[in-house]
């Protein structure tokens, strides 16, 4: 069945009837139980629910659970209108904030069977903006050989650069790109 777990149905009220009745005249659930074939947690439910409301007959099973998101559709339409590029999670925030508290997969759920769209990721940068990720990385990986023990004693005064591996590679693949 590929991992889905078919529910059986309900025990049917004569069997569960006549568990109570030998639970009510006395006699132990487990007793009871391995004389009817059954599990002593279902004699035990059975006889508290006898107790409770006088019927032995099973609760509703099945079902579908109302769709969370539903009454707030207006609103997550217009804040997708609104903001195209906000993202799953940033919506779910959106969401917390008015008191909705939902799962990440709730909302991909109801964006899905609603058929809108979402931002899924960060675009890629252009190649500009590759060739300032790169500038940016240059600056922040190059290291200064000898530092503040310049001869001179002036710590802020341009001194040799070496260049790491690393940075040699972001500065050819910022190049490339620009080029």
């Amino acid at each position: 069945m590929g991992g889905q777990h078919l529910m059986t149905a309900p025990i049917s009220n004569d069997l569960r009837e006549r568990v109570v009745g030998a639970i009510e005249a006395g006699e132990s659930c487990r007793s009871v139980a391995a004389r009817f074939g059954i599990a002593v947690s279902s004699a035990v439910k059975w006889s508290q629910r006898y107790r409770a409301n006088g019927s032995v007959a099973p609760g509703k099973m099945g079902g579908h659970r109302k769709r969370v998101l539903e009454p707030h559709r207006a609103f997550i339409v217009e804040r997708i209108k609104q903001t195209p590029h906000l993202s799953l999670h940033g919506l779910k925030d959106e969401l917390a904030a008015r008191g909705v508290k939902v799962s990440h997969d709730t909302v991909w759920h109801f964006l899905r069977r609603e058929g809108l769209r979402f931002k899924k990721r960060m675009a890629r940068p252009s190649a500009r903006g590759l060739f300032l990720m790169a500038t940016i990385g240059l600056h922040q990986r190059i290291r200064r050989v000898g530092g503040s023990r310049r001869q001179d004693g002036d710590p802020h005064a341009p001194g040799l650069i070496k260049l790491t591996a690393s940075t040699r590679h972001l500065l050819n693949q910022a190049s490339k790109t620009s080029a």
